[in-house]
């Protein structure tokens, strides 16, 4: 029980009488008109009560007032919305209205629960034994800090520490000495006091735990980890870090002629490689090419790795000239086929042209289901397996960057986290996949800013919870003296990005492929959780630092 004002009564009672929800008013008389109303509402299922009545324009308000909420309870109520909105989203189909409208305001970082400081600071005032806080929340009312909505100019700073938590409980029952909840639990709880327009490593954090993701390769200040300590983080890192099993498999024939740039001549090596590739086959043809665009840029044209032509190089140029022809030659013979933001035209000679239009970069998972994210995705490379029946699949992803700025790289990263989140549910889902199989997934991503690159995967580690994880550091070769360690790493690198899909490996392989998955199963894993994201803003625009 609680008083509300004759003004507050105004935008209840219609809403309720007009929805049949049940109004109580007692010792309705002259002098409780003037001192407040005695009501009480009954509110037995808020999930119920969104699903009925989303489309009103007073949602959040009716909704505050029918939960029966006093003003103490401000965190709670809102926390209550939030859950219900999360609820709806796991157990409605997104092909229905209300599913996108649940999908649209989370997108939107829940401000709708905005600017309500009114209704709570009213509230407030109906109860003598608060006068004092009530008149202090009235008082600020258009002053204080709106904590969802982006900061602008002459905006006070809040400090994470002081902003509002929303508790979150996730069902994820992962347990690490020290957290009184599960894993999950504890960082979407911590990172909802973050924002999006603080720092682009915050917006990176905020996202990834917003979507189930743990990035467990970051230990730097403000990541995902450090929200721990050190124990716990060693925790973490040897229950879920992954190694791959895969093996370049450079011969010793490539490496004794990449040794040999690096300590004679690459013009002598690059003749060499001509001659070893005229016998090669399969993969160690596929490895050769690969190889051979690094000599043949040193000996032809070395000036291009110069520090002055570097920065001078476009994002399309870093793709035709330097890091797509060795991923081209690194796919050859797979099931997997790379797919670029630019349409390329290899000629003889490895003369590159480029078209004046973009490819089809907008994944298969968003073609198949547009309402899953805000805005639509478009990456740099897609790694597609096509099935025997003509369809298509994205497998991996891609984005290239030109300079090595810290919001480019967050960006980047953020988006290709989420895609590949996408990617491995739309797998599952597709194919039905129980929770067994589910988890032999593996979705890698490949980011690449200027001649540097980073190789993750992205797999489902428990219920709601998707691990990210770095598996190789890339480097192109910029001199001859560091061209043989370069080169191995890099080749090695490229390999596990091929050798990580499990899926563009043949049917004899041990693991499930996209043409032996069984598609007996009726129901797919519960352990997936939907996408939280938001791809209209375009990073060149953004002001985070």
């Amino acid at each position: 029980m609680h008083r509300v004002s004759p003004d507050n009564l105004t935008f209840v009672a219609p809403c309720l009488y007009s929805n049949g929800r049940q109004l109580v008013i007692q010792h309705l008389d002259p002098d409780q008109l003037v001192q407040g109303l005695t009501i009480k509402l009954l509110f037995r299922d808020p999930v119920q009560y969104i699903k009925e009545h989303y489309h009103d324009e007073q949602l959040v308000r009716n909704f505050f007032s029918v939960g029966d909420y006093s003003h103490e309870d401000r965190t709670v109520a809102e926390d209550n919305f939030i859950a219900s909105i999360l609820s709806i989203q796991r157990s409605v189909n997104n092909k229905y209205d209300l599913a996108q409208w649940c999908q649209k305001i989370a997108a939107d970082r829940f401000r709708c629960l905005d600017g309500h400081d009114e209704f709570w600071g009213a509230l407030a005032l109906a109860d003598s034994s608060v006068q004092k806080i009530a008149s202090e929340t009235m008082a600020t009312i258009g002053k204080r800090h709106n904590l969802r909505k982006r900061g602008t100019d002459g905006q006070a700073e809040v400090p994470a520490a002081s902003r509002r938590k929303v508790q979150i409980e996730e069902h994820d029952n992962i347990r690490i000495p020290g957290l009184k909840v599960s894993l999950m639990s504890f960082l979407k709880t911590t990172a909802s006091t973050l924002r999006f327009d603080k720092s682009a490593q915050d917006a990176y954090v905020k996202s990834l735990c917003e979507n189930n993701i743990l990035d467990i390769s970051d230990l730097s200040k403000g990541s995902q980890m450090n929200m721990m300590s050190t124990k716990q983080q060693r925790c973490i890192s040897d229950r879920f870090r992954f190694i791959p099993d895969a093996d370049s498999n450079i011969s010793n024939d490539i490496l004794k002629i990449i040794k040999s740039a690096a300590e004679k001549s690459t013009k002598g090596a690059m003749k060499a490689m001509y001659k070893y590739l005229s016998s090669a086959k399969g993969s160690d043809a596929a490895i050769g090419r690969a190889c051979l665009v690094i000599l043949e840029r040193h000996q032809l044209d070395s000036s291009l790795l110069d520090a002055p032509s570097l920065n001078q190089l476009s994002e399309g140029d870093l793709i035709i000239k330097l890091w797509g022809p060795m991923i081209e030659h690194m796919f050859l013979g797979s099931r997997v086929r790379p797919h670029w933001h630019y349409v390329i035209l290899m000629l003889q000679w490895e003369i590159m042209l480029t078209l004046c239009f973009r490819g089809d970069t907008v994944p298969t998972w968003y073609r198949k289901n547009p309402a899953i994210c805000m805005g639509k995705p478009k990456m740099d490379l897609r790694l597609i397996c096509f099935k025997t029946n003509g369809d298509e699949e994205d497998l991996g992803s891609g984005e290239v960057g030109r300079h090595v700025k810290r919001s480019k790289y967050y960006h980047d990263k953020t988006k290709l986290a989420i895609t590949a989140k996408a990617q491995l549910n739309n797998l599952i889902k597709t194919y039905h996949l129980n929770t067994e199989q589910a988890c032999k997934l593996k979705i890698c991503t490949i980011q690449l800013l200027e001649t540097q690159g980073e190789i993750y995967v992205l797999r489902l580690c428990a219920n709601g919870t998707y691990i990210y994880n770095i598996i190789a550091d890339i480097q192109l070769p910029l001199s001859t003296s560091k061209m043989y360690q370069d080169t191995k790493d890099l080749i090695a690198g490229l390999a596990h990005l091929q050798h990580n899909d499990g899926f563009s490996k043949g049917p004899d392989h041990d693991q499930n492929t996209i043409h032996t998955f069984p598609q007996k199963n009726q129901h797919y894993t519960p352990w997936i959780r939907d996408v939280i994201g938001n791809f209209d803003e375009d990073e060149e625009n953004t002001s985070v630092t």
